[in-house]
């Protein structure tokens, strides 16, 4: 596994290794991210400034001679067995490594193109063209063409037809595919959102052909069933080569995987290592492993508590703003959250920059609860307005929270808050098992409780966690953390949106719409709300402001003018800093660690590379990152 001097490696002794949401029925990754539980935060989420915080070290290479380390380790937490490489079930793994991506957003207006020749958008016509490149192939050998990435945009679509933004996918020819859309897209937001090809053309042929034949919603959520539920293993998913990343899954026993390079990739031959290594750890065994050295990237700070007892080369590289926040999710259907005061009142009790520097070491907490990464607020919003909405204390402010308790009508008796009809404010908490998360929860229970609630905390594993989280009659707060590559109002705003405004599909909340519902039927949360006149009200006065979320949103992805757009981003933002759907707790910082002895940094601005590329697995994708030589 390595050959660093020291003797730290190990060596092998091996055998033969969007999400969908159905609910929503749309094809998501439920966390947008692959990462391991190390203190901590995503490396996924994409970074909205260039400021960089955190140490920024390079190696040094001497000599010309071998790789010092010629196989980079990483860690895992799941079995060979508990793996499903279907990409629509919820317990995937390895998903930043095996599947290549089709181009990436940069805030410069920049589009890196991986898998993509050229895309391009005509507003005239409504046609999104995609050209694919035409030296990228399946890890069978067999070419990557249009029709693979036809074949997943066409199941997406087929189910939920109605809701879906796009009338037809059409195949020009081998490497060309045309989207028409229903609706211009708006000017302003149009951007190339990065996407992953992960499924080859005969694997969901016939998934695709069952939807084809599927005549109504029933029959269409009945094969979305089905195919959430079917399985591909590990086996079957190295011997069938189903990857099409330069990496190459070579063996697998149930205390690591090993990839190979795939020397048919185009970017082969920019990466130098031979092969990629995971470690199966979860917990404090992960501690042990960077303790010995045995690990040489993961995401996040590297963990503050092993600092002196871990190698010193052990380094956070990278360390800056991202747009994405840990955020606290409501189900509205519990009587008590479902409360505006009560979920202000757990944003001004709650110490978040407490929690965010003993558990995640983060030094940019949310300033407000707009709806939107701090980037975007300065954009939309701009100082005036944002300084106009609501202020929540991101600190612990008792007196502000009790003051919220009181004007929604409880009094607290005996220690405890309590509603009109003398009931307890109690609810339950809902959390992974992943350390950070599970810490975070802890403290929350700690403090909301200490404040007068009765709040139960549960967690488990990120599988059920994943499955259960569409579902909220299984819990009435959690907590999730999310970032995206496209940095635009939409995505923090878009209904079916599962990590954000989250109201449901736009063929369920039509259907509610004609029935005469206001409310979503998944979640409790206003379809249509009502909001005071002058922004930063905190109560209705006459008639208020009607908002139809659902209208409003979607006139967002098909407004024509800079004009309306800023308008309609200004109303969203003012719902949500008024009703609070969600709390944004402080932004992830975008950061990694690695081995700095045995690995090199690029030779420019970390933060430059980290925005255009991502995490530390796509750098070591691309060949970015450089071994050291003896």
């Amino acid at each position: 596994m390595s050959n660093k001097p020291d003797g730290s490696g190990k060596s092998l002794s091996l055998s033969r290794r969007q999400i969908l949401a159905a609910s929503s029925g749309i094809a998501v990754g439920l966390a947008g991210c692959s990462g391991n539980d190390s203190k901590g935060t995503s490396t996924n989420d994409a970074t909205s400034t260039s400021e960089t915080n955190g140490e920024t070290t390079n190696g040094t290479t001497s000599g010309s001679g071998a790789l010092v380390d010629a196989s980079p380790t990483h860690t895992v937490t799941k079995l060979p067995d508990e793996i499903n490489f279907n990409r629509y079930a919820q317990n995937i793994e390895f998903s930043n490594w095996q599947w290549d991506y089709l181009q990436s957003n940069y805030y410069t207006n920049e589009t890196y193109n991986w898998l993509l020749e050229d895309f391009s958008y005509d507003p005239n016509s409504l046609e999104m063209t995609y050209k694919f490149k035409e030296d990228f192939y399946w890890q069978d050998g067999t070419q990557v063409t249009a029709e693979d990435y036809y074949n997943q945009q066409e199941i997406a679509r087929l189910m939920d037809p109605g809701a879906s933004d796009i009338e037809k996918h059409v195949l020009e020819d081998d490497f060309t595919m045309v989207s028409k859309r229903k609706k211009a897209l708006n000017p302003v937001l149009v951007n190339v959102e990065e996407g992953r090809l992960w499924t080859r053309r005969d694997q969901n042929r016939e998934w695709l052909e069952k939807f084809q034949d599927a005549s109504s919603d029933d029959k269409r959520k009945s094969v979305t069933s089905e195919l959430i539920e079917s399985k591909i293993g590990i086996k079957e998913f190295a011997e069938k080569g189903l990857s099409n990343s330069v990496w190459k899954l070579k063996d697998w026993n149930e205390q690591e995987y090993v990839f190979e390079k795939f020397d048919k990739h185009p970017h082969a031959k920019d990466v130098e290592f031979d092969e990629l290594n995971f470690i199966v750890s979860k917990g404090g065994s992960t501690n042990q492993l960077l303790k010995n050295d045995k690990i040489d990237f993961g995401p996040g700070i590297f963990p503050p508590d092993l600092k002196g007892v871990a190698p010193e080369h052990l380094k956070t590289v990278i360390n800056s703003r991202a747009i994405q926040s840990r955020t606290m999710v409501f189900n509205y259907k519990n009587k008590h959250v479902g409360r505006r005061g009560v979920r202000r009142a757990i944003t001004a009790a709650l110490d978040f920059p407490a929690m965010g520097k003993r558990h995640l070491d983060a030094k940019f907490v949310k300033k407000h609860q707009s709806g939107l990464p701090q980037g975007l607020e300065n954009k939309w919003l701009g100082n005036d307005y944002v300084d106009s909405l609501i202020p929540y204390s991101m600190k612990a402010d008792t007196d502000q929270a009790a003051k919220f308790m009181r004007e929604e009508g409880y009094k607290k008796e005996g220690g405890k808050w309590k509603d009109e009809d003398g009931d307890t404010v109690k609810f339950t908490y809902t959390t992974q098992t992943a350390s950070a998360f599970a810490a975070f929860g802890k403290e929350i229970q700690q403090q909301l409780n200490g404040f007068g609630f009765d709040m139960e905390m549960q967690t488990m594993d990120t599988v059920t966690w994943n499955k259960d989280f569409l579902n909220v009659d299984k819990w009435d707060v959690t907590t999730f953390g999310h970032g995206w590559e496209s940095n635009e109002p939409l995505n923090f705003f878009n209904y079916d949106n599962h990590y954000k405004m989250r109201i449901g599909t736009g063929g369920q909340i039509k259907g509610w719409l004609d029935d005469g519902e206001t409310n979503s039927q998944l979640n409790g949360r206003p379809i249509i709300a009502t909001v005071p006149n002058s922004v930063g009200a905190t109560t209705v006065s006459g008639s208020g402001e009607e908002v139809n979320l659902y209208e409003i949103i979607n006139e967002l992805k098909t407004a024509q003018s800079e004009d309306r757009t800023e308008e309609i981003v200004k109303t969203l933002s003012w719902y949500f800093n008024y009703d609070l759907p969600l709390i944004d707790t402080y932004p992830y910082t975008l950061s990694f660690w690695a081995d700095t002895n045995h690995f090199k940094m690029p030779e420019k601005s970390e933060s430059a590379y980290y925005q255009k590329f991502g995490g530390y697995y796509k750098m070591l994708r691309r060949g970015i990152i450089k071994g050291v030589r003896e």
